[in-house]
């Protein structure tokens, strides 16, 4: 342990050696201000930060057994741990954040939706907010690539509570109020999407994506509880604020790439890169190693050696900013090809980009590309959640009954407009497929095999007339009658199951296995 102490100080020395003797540069500083511009012209009102990130501050962590995103969203209220956790989303700390947080998100136009427009660096944020430890830190000088973001466990901690909560008001027999706050949480998380950075982005489709499946698993268990709460009406109301269009709050078509990694790129290389030459001997290894893993400081003094390296066959500065021009390039100009573009299957820039020629290029290149599967299953879940509410509330309309197609629920429950076409059917743009076992020309019962994220074979799981069955034909366009749950894995065997969602099957099969209690 002490050699270890030892160690990390040694490399703590060398990797900030000069650091307060660095030349302040205003040049470089400009950097961080063209990242912080998208919210200088944000209104106060929309400063979704103002009002909650205070609340924030007083919640109480989340009990273990909703510790995590999925088992918050897992954890039924026959569970043994339940309790605690209705205690948590009752207490005075939780009802303020909720209350506040429901304020915030009832405005219905996307140009007015509170956001988080929390500028980036200490000496930009609300000293108040900083003392919190709700803000992004930057270091000193101020380094885009040394981004702390202090606030996201904060904005994690209101989604377990929003899960949770909709559990307990789904179990109190608020079905429509469950739904609301659900269709909220999305949203919020649709705001996130709109951050700077890629770590920020990642964090509101994950709440986007949550929350989507979440408003079905939500449907399904008040279906199948044998005393339904939800209101036709109420999943009208609820589908109108999740539809789709050049003014949608959910506005797909509106998602953009994060801007400040590309920022952060250019201001590193301005500040280890010799204008007209090529690596800084102290300033490439030093800043490289700074931007590395934080929560392993033991592999500073390796990564100091590997940079230190690389250096002597690093391009040169023109050629390092043209390659970062570049791979940047590429990206965007996939992100504006449809998802079926054969030319989104060829290799990147990134992928062609030489790993020592231009090592520093690849380390700031960052985990970008995984956005293009998260807008993909975006479009899916967001436009199958319609669909699927659609047939919930045309089936709390009549009386229990499953409507006789998908597109049953049109106009009363869904508009035309927001009944969208499974995106995987490309130009055939045909509807998902809708499936009722036992009925018409259907057999009786339906086995499915439900796939994990590693491509195996989790559970099988075996449906009747209990139930109707919504899925995608998948990213291969085949038809295969929802018989293999594969969702994005490549499966030509497989579908992309929408309803019931998968949260719905896996609680189900935690609970028989005992996984769950």
């Amino acid at each position: 342990m002490a050699g270890n102490m030892i160690r990390t100080a040694l490399v703590t020395t060398i990797v900030l050696a000069g650091t307060m003797f660095a030349p302040a540069s205003a040049r470089a500083d400009e950097f961080v201000d063209r990242a912080n511009a998208p919210y200088a012209s944000i209104p106060a009102a929309q400063h979704a930060e103002i009002t909650l990130f205070p609340l924030l501050a007083k919640l109480k962590p989340a009990p273990e057994a909703v510790g995590r995103l999925t088992l918050a969203a897992l954890l039924p209220t026959t569970s043994e741990k339940w309790p605690a956790v209705e205690a948590w989303c009752t207490s005075e700390e939780s009802k303020a954040v909720i209350t506040a947080f429901k304020k915030l998100t009832d405005e219905k136009k996307w140009t007015s939706f509170p956001t988080i427009a929390l500028p980036y660096g200490a000496d930009k944020t609300d000293p108040d907010l900083v003392a919190a430890g709700l803000y992004v830190e930057l270091g000193d000088p101020p380094s885009l690539t040394l981004a702390e973001f202090k606030y996201l466990p904060a904005i994690e901690r209101l989604n377990l509570l929003l899960h949770a909560e909709a559990t307990r008001l789904l179990a109190a027999g608020e079905g429509d109020a469950a739904l609301d706050l659900m269709v909220r949480c999305t949203l919020f998380g649709r705001q996130m999407c709109e951050r700077s950075f890629f770590v920020e982005q990642k964090l509101g489709y994950d709440m986007v994506l949550a929350g989507l499946e979440r408003l079905r698993d939500l449907c399904y268990t008040d279906l199948r509880s044998g005393s339904p709460k939800m209101t036709a009406e109420g999943i009208r109301d609820q589908i109108r604020r999740l539809g789709e269009g050049s003014d949608s709050l959910l506005g797909i078509a509106r998602l953009k790439l994060p801007a400040a990694e590309r920022l952060a790129g250019e201001q590193l290389l301005f500040r280890i890169m010799t204008p007209g030459a090529g690596p800084d001997e102290k300033q490439f290894p030093r800043m490289l190693t700074m931007a590395g893993d934080k929560n392993r400081p033991l592999r500073a003094f390796s990564d100091y050696a590997k940079w230190d390296a690389i250096r002597s066959v690093h391009a040169n500065e023109v050629e390092s900013r043209r390659q970062l021009g570049m791979v940047f390039g590429d990206w965007e100009k996939r992100w504006r090809m449809k998802p079926n573009d054969p030319g989104l299957k060829g290799y990147t820039d990134l992928d062609k980009t030489s790993r020592a020629r231009f090592g520093s290029i690849d380390k700031l290149a960052g985990n970008v590309g995984e956005l293009f599967e998260l807008r993909q299953r975006f479009e899916i879940e967001a436009a199958g959640t319609r669909a699927a509410m659609a047939c919930y509330g045309f089936t709390r309309k009549n009386n229990g009954n499953f409507p006789p197609s998908i597109t049953s629920g049109v106009p009363d429950i869904i508009r035309e407009i927001d009944l969208s076409r499974d995106p995987f059917t490309g130009e055939r743009r045909e509807h998902f497929r809708y499936v009722v076992p036992g009925r018409a020309n259907n057999a009786a019962s339906l086995e499915m095999q439900v796939f994990n994220s590693s491509n195996e074979a989790a559970f099988a799981v075996t449906f009747a007339d209990e139930t109707f069955i919504i899925y995608s034909v998948g990213p291969d366009g085949n038809l295969n009658g929802a018989r293999r749950a594969t969702q994005l894995i490549p499966d030509d065997k497989g579908d992309y199951v929408i309803f019931p969602s998968m949260m719905s099957l896996f609680r189900k099969h935690m609970i028989d296995s005992g996984e769950l209690k």
